[in-house]
């Protein structure tokens, strides 16, 4: 059996924030993530925006190919937010783009009948500009939210914009730690966030997709089996909950709070396993990737793992920081990998591959 096994990290073990009343008031606003990621990037904050009071239907995120970045990419975005804006009746959107994303948001921006349709934006990890978002003449609020850490985009001000300084931030803690929330919620909002308050919950719902890794193509009718993992690590092969993708890749289930291992088989490709630490809240931007399909520019990322019948790798997964030499405590068998040739500060190394 060929598979690959991932690790995701996850904080915040079997409790959920509380959520605060829905507000039909709050605009949608919609995420759009950097080069080889995906919506999940923003997991951590689509939990926080919906603790304190935005409704499930005003948080959304783009996934698109950030490899084959073409013309095409600006048209998907606008018929996306267009479907958005149609969906919950509102003219106006706001928008938040991470590292590529941000690039992308810059681009879309500067066309007129395109920027009509956002009423904020947000700069997260991307490059600096000139001046805030929008044609010129029209400038839109822009929030510029970056770190002098950030070894992958490095940042700075935006003369015009309300700029967030978050020092000691890698370029993925940028975008998803809760300085990084809290500064996006006030300029959303014209307030502070409230401060976060934890409950525990034996289950909760979740919902997400199934995509290849860098382009980001649904994987259809792919199936999920659920595992739950106890605090040594054994789970019970015969207690096993089983569900299916749908034509995008889509799927829908309940499960504990408990950690889990997740077994995802695509209709064609390699079998890959996922150990999930517990989920924090209910969300709907629980994903997993499938390698991708031979021959695409995302395969050759993945051309020296092994390929015999009985060959396996494990990747470890930094879901919402890098491993950074000096901070950060990584061994696998005694071994340390956190070392500075292997989790350099300079390189922000979100994966490693084992095989």
């Amino acid at each position: 059996m060929r598979f690959l096994f991932a690790l995701f990290v996850l904080i915040g073990f079997g409790f959920q924030l509380v959520a605060e009343a829905c507000n039909p008031e709050h605009r949608p606003l919609l995420f759009v993530h950097g080069f080889l990621a995906s919506g999940d990037s923003f997991s951590h904050q689509a939990i926080r925006f919906k603790a304190d009071g935005y409704c499930p239907d005003r948080i959304w995120v783009f996934d698109w190919n950030t490899i084959n970045r073409n013309p095409a990419a600006l048209d998907s975005l606008d018929q996306y937010i267009d479907f958005i804006l149609a969906e919950t009746g509102f003219d106006q959107l706001d928008l938040a783009g991470h590292s590529a994303g941000g690039g992308l948001g810059y681009q879309f921006l500067a066309e007129g009948q395109r920027a009509a349709k956002v009423a904020h934006y947000i700069h997260i990890g991307s490059g600096k500009q000139a001046a805030p978002a929008g044609p010129d003449g029209s400038k839109i609020p822009t929030l510029n939210i970056w770190s002098p850490d950030d070894k992958v985009v490095p940042g700075g001000d935006i003369p015009g914009a309300e700029n967030a300084r978050l020092d000691g931030a890698d370029h993925y803690e940028v975008a998803t730690s809760l300085p990084s929330y809290k500064a996006m919620y006030a300029f959303l909002n014209d307030k502070p966030a409230p401060e976060e308050a934890l409950e525990f919950r034996p289950r909760v719902k979740v919902a997400g997709r199934v995509l290849s890794l860098g382009e980001n193509i649904p994987e259809s009718g792919a199936i999920v089996e659920a595992y739950e993992v106890d605090e040594r690590g054994d789970f019970d092969p015969q207690q096993v909950l089983e569900f299916q993708t749908d034509a995008r890749g889509n799927f829908e289930v309940e499960i504990s709070t408990r950690n889990h291992l997740f077994k995802v088989v695509p209709q064609q490709g390699r079998t890959v396993y996922y150990f999930v630490e517990g989920m924090i809240a209910p969300t709907d931007l629980l994903y997993f990737r499938t390698l991708p399909k031979p021959g695409t520019m995302a395969s050759l990322l993945f051309a020296a793992l092994p390929k015999e019948g009985d060959a396996t790798a494990t990747i470890l997964f930094g879901a919402n920081r890098a491993f950074t030499h000096g901070r950060d405590l990584l061994e696998v068998d005694d071994t340390l990998l956190s070392t500075e040739e292997l989790t350099n500060p300079n390189e922000t190394s979100i994966a490693l591959v084992l095989y």
